[in-house]
């Protein structure tokens, strides 16, 4: 018999229907097909949910891309208005604050416009990478250091041939930062120099050629031209009342003949052929001349050096040559209050090893004597010095080497004639054996 509803059609029980109650089972499902269906979405869900998590991960590290980029475009806009200041991170545009739920921090070792980086929150998150970028001379640099196989791709999209591992990037980077603020200092003292006035005739400018071959990324082709030392010696430049006039020694003179006229010219040209070439006296004020104005010169040998400073440094390092011959510890003149060593025609670096070089010095003095027995030297408290024994010559350190080589045979020297042993007579021609029995000559 088949029974309906008012709307659907109920299927007829099936033969396999089981009665439980009075009941009858209609068609569907076995439980042994239910298990195999749940067990098939449960190996679809183990694939999947990875997969999902890492789609996200992937959108947190578009997110803190977004916040570099930001970042950068900020620190290109500040080094195009104010390049001397330009290194200074804004916090109101990336912080740890904005990248924690991106699941990043600002590495606090790289944390400016020449060399900023954010690193996972944790350590070793599979999926984020450590990822920044560097703005040095008004280029941008993006860096990023892939830490696994699924980091890669995301990680060649921001940096392109600069994702890499290793550090020879960072230390790239590191060296052009350097390398900048070495400019930067050298053209701040420059511009000082002109705002003073130019108090001294001449200053130091930072030589583009220097730098003129540092790329952007490793490797470096010419290290002469990409180095730090575009100071020093760097690129002389000459100036008159707070003006440049020139790169050359003539340009200056032409501009101070402009100015003051011929016969300060030659004033200044006369000191250098002066025998002996003009030097400042008294050595601690400058050489100066009516007609030459306002103008103060530090002739050294005939020539202007510009300052005392540089005045002082060739004082000393000439007076140094002079004092190396004599043997002691003193100030130098020129050379300000610091105490130098002399020893042995050399400059010692402190006073312990001042002392033992005039240890071993004396020692030696007195074994050249040719004189025998135990001595002390002058100088105490430092490896050599102190008591030590000579025997015919040869230096010993030990009483017991002395007793053991040398006091036996002195003993068995027999005065021949007897009168020799007596000190007036010593020196006597016919005492000669027995002075070389004692070591003498």
């Amino acid at each position: 018999m088949k029974v309906y509803s008012s709307s659907a059609k109920i299927r007829e029980p099936s033969k396999r229907g089981v009665l439980f109650h009075g009941s009858t089972i209609n068609d569907g499902y076995s439980i042994l097909e239910l298990v195999a269906v749940i067990t098939v979405l449960g190996v679809i869900s183990s694939i999947a949910f990875p997969k999902v998590g890492n789609l996200f991960a992937s959108f947190k590290i578009d997110e803190a891309k977004a916040l570099l980029n930001t970042a950068a475009a900020a620190c290109l806009q500040n080094y195009r208005i104010n390049p001397n200041n330009a290194d200074q991170i804004d916090p109101t545009i990336i912080s740890n604050q904005r990248l924690k739920d991106a699941g990043y921090t600002i590495n606090n070792s790289k944390n400016a416009c020449s060399d900023l980086e954010l690193i996972p929150l944790v350590s070793n998150d599979p999926i984020r990478f450590p990822i920044g970028f560097s703005v040095i001379n008004g280029q941008l640099l993006k860096t990023a250091t892939p830490t696994s196989a699924s980091s890669i791709n995301s990680c060649e999209a921001w940096a392109g041939v600069d994702c890499v591992q290793g550090t020879g990037l960072s230390d790239h980077i590191k060296l052009l930062k350097q390398i900048g603020e070495a400019k930067t200092a050298c053209n701040d003292s420059y511009q000082q120099w002109l705002e003073s006035g130019t108090t001294t005739s001449s200053s130091k400018k930072w030589d583009s050629r220097e730098d003129s071959a540092c790329p952007t990324r490793p490797p470096i082709t010419d290290e002469s031209r990409c180095n730090i030392k575009g100071c020093n010696p760097g690129l002389t430049v000459w100036g008159l009342d707070g003006k440049f006039v020139g790169y050359e020694k003539e340009d200056y003179d032409r501009a101070l003949e402009a100015k003051y006229g011929k016969t300060c010219t030659e004033w200044v040209g006369n000191k250098k052929k002066e025998s002996p070439p003009y030097t400042n006296q008294p050595s601690n004020l400058p050489a100066t001349l009516k007609e030459c104005g306002t103008q103060k010169f530090w002739f050294y040998k005939g020539i202007d050096v510009g300052t005392k400073e540089e005045f002082d440094k060739r004082i000393c390092s000439d007076n140094l040559e002079i004092q190396k011959e004599i043997p002691g510890k003193r100030t130098v003149q020129g050379c300000g209050s610091q105490t130098y060593y002399f020893c042995n025609k050399q400059i010692k670096a402190t006073e312990k090893d001042h002392k033992e070089c005039s240890c071993d010095v004396e020692k030696y003095d007195k074994a050249q004597e040719g004189k025998n027995g135990e001595f002390t030297t002058t100088e105490q408290g430092a490896n050599g010095c102190g008591k030590y024994w000579v025997c015919k010559g040869e230096i010993l350190n030990g009483e017991e080497d002395y007793k053991r080589n040398c006091k036996r045979s002195i003993i068995s020297c027999t005065p021949n004639p007897q009168y020799c042993a007596k000190q007036r007579f010593i020196n006597h021609e016919s005492c000669a054996s027995y002075r070389r029995c004692l070591g003498g000559g």
